[in-house]
């Protein structure tokens, strides 16, 4: 194991996460090494502090499940709150919006609203990928406006 990786089994066991403790604090304790013992392998004394702090971040956007933002996208968003979107409004799902599993399947998405019913709006998304459409309330949105 990396010196990384034995100096987070050591903060697991202060926190109680030891393998004695029982099924869930071992299977939260199993997979945190696990990430741990892959994040100590990197060798970031050669690529310096500026990729470390880099890498630091887009891996914890990704582990909350947030979308990252598209690096050639010209278009300015503004939240649906603001600027409640009609029926054939492009619309993107916030980077943001969801934190569990829902947010790998929506966040970052864009779509078109092809209808609004008690206060969802139905967005039909046209990337190929599941699901399709969804139902979400203008907190969950960002519309296009430039």
């Amino acid at each position: 194991m990396s010196e990384f990786g034995d100096w987070a089994a050591t903060q697991l066991d202060r926190a109680g996460y030891t393998p004695a403790a029982g099924r869930d604090a071992q299977i939260v304790r199993t997979s945190v090494l696990r990430v741990c013992r892959e994040f100590g392998e990197i060798n970031f004394a050669a690529a310096g502090p500026v990729v470390e702090k880099q890498v630091l971040l887009l891996l914890t956007e990704l582990l909350n499940r947030r979308a990252l933002p598209a690096v050639n996208d010209t278009a300015r968003w503004a939240s649906a709150r603001q600027f409640p979107p009609n029926v054939g409004s492009p619309v993107r799902v916030k980077l943001d919006a969801f934190d569990d599993e829902r947010g790998t399947q929506l966040n970052g998405r864009e779509a078109m609203v092809e209808g609004a019913r008690r206060g969802q709006f139905i967005v039909a998304f046209a990337d190929g990928r599941q699901p399709d459409s969804a139902r979400l309330i203008a907190a969950d949105l960002d519309v296009r406006v430039g």
